[in-house]
């Protein structure tokens, strides 16, 4: 969906290197128990697609303004795990976001499960399995960017084409809708939805919400165009949304 030129410039503007922590976002980082309750602290802020994809050349940017599913995932955790300093927070930042923290777009981790499978290493994140799940295998071909790479970036195509077919080389298993019921999900969790198609990992990102004994998302939504709670539990909302046929669950072990 389109949004207003205006509207776009401003959040732009709202991006950078060197935008200051607002007051009341540094506290809500030195206050929040949880990543949720952090992360709910941008309930109703907008969703802009491909929040990254505005830059002349690649810099660190960030908003606390408006984001994409991404963006909310990594800007929540650097935030949470910094407590809003911000020195601290764009390092943080740099760590999720970029292959051996170096800010170019060829060592962006573009695929979400790059960074996941790095920060898992780094021990920062634990993938969840599911004790006795059944996961389905499947090949991913991570051919996406490459095919539509920026004009402005066609010569690092082959650096590109590189890394996907490195990613390509690795098992990529899910856990199916069928049996997520099987899971022992916690306030936090980071899921990852898998899509159909075989040229992307992931179309989208959330953090489990608990809410009556039930798991929600909690997450910078397209269809609603902000960030919120999931009308639906993540089952219906698997059911509901045929493009995804199951999930990977990553767990943040930094919460303490």
């Amino acid at each position: 969906m389109r949004r207003s030129v205006c509207f776009l410039c401003l959040f732009i503007a709202s991006m950078s290197l060197y935008a200051q922590i607002p007051s009341d976002v540094q506290k809500q980082a030195q206050h929040s128990k949880s990543l949720t309750s952090l992360a709910a602290f941008f309930i109703g802020k907008p969703y802009v697609a491909n929040s990254l994809a505005h830059s002349a050349g690649e810099s660190l940017l960030y908003s606390f303004q408006a984001f994409d599913c991404v963006t909310f995932i990594e800007t929540i955790c650097a935030l949470y795990t910094t407590k809003g300093n911000q020195p601290a927070f764009e390092k943080a930042l740099v760590h999720w976001r970029y292959r051996n923290d170096s800010i170019r777009y060829e060592t962006r981790q573009h695929y979400f499960s790059a960074a996941m499978n790095q920060l898992s290493k780094d021990g920062l994140l634990q993938e969840i399995l599911g004790e006795g799940v059944r996961r389905v295998q499947v090949h991913k071909n991570f051919g996406y960017l490459s095919r539509h790479l920026p004009v402005e970036q066609a010569n690092t195509r082959s650096s590109i084409e590189t890394t996907e077919q490195g990613l390509a080389k690795l098992p990529f298993a899910y856990i199916p809708t069928n049996k997520i019921d099987q899971l022992s999900f916690q306030d936090g969790d980071i899921i990852a939805f898998v899509p159909r198609r075989a040229d992307l990992d992931f179309t989208h990102v959330g953090f489990a919400y608990l809410k009556h004994k039930q798991v929600y998302i909690l997450h910078a939504s397209q269809q609603k165009k902000r960030v919120c709670i999931s009308d639906e539990n993540l089952l219906n909302y698997l059911v509901s949304h045929k493009q995804f046929i199951g999930i990977r669950l990553y767990r943040p072990i930094f919460v303490s």
